[in-house]
């Protein structure tokens, strides 16, 4: 069963974003994960957290754990916590 990881998100600094962008995005199609959207949020019930998120989509719970305790992935964590105020969460 696919397993999403769904991101809220503000930018925080957009040098940062861009840096983190970059590497988290190797990192993820290193363990094929795919972007299934990313953008602004449209609340449409419910209060308003994060302004913008994304979601991913890996073949299972497992990959996207891999992906996320990777050393690719966590190397790019420093420049997450400089660019971004966000919320990560695994579904499925």
């Amino acid at each position: 069963m696919s397993a999403y990881v769904v991101v809220e998100l503000i930018v925080k600094d957009e040098e940062a974003r861009k840096r983190y962008a970059s590497q988290a995005s190797k990192a993820v199609a290193k363990f094929g994960g795919t972007f299934v959207a990313r953008g602004d949020w449209q609340i449409l019930a419910g209060e308003a957290g994060h302004a913008a998120g994304a979601i991913l989509e890996f073949s299972d719970r497992e990959r996207a754990l891999e992906w996320y305790n990777s050393p690719e992935y966590q190397l790019s964590i420093a420049d997450r916590e400089k660019a971004l105020d966000c919320r990560f969460r695994l579904l499925g």
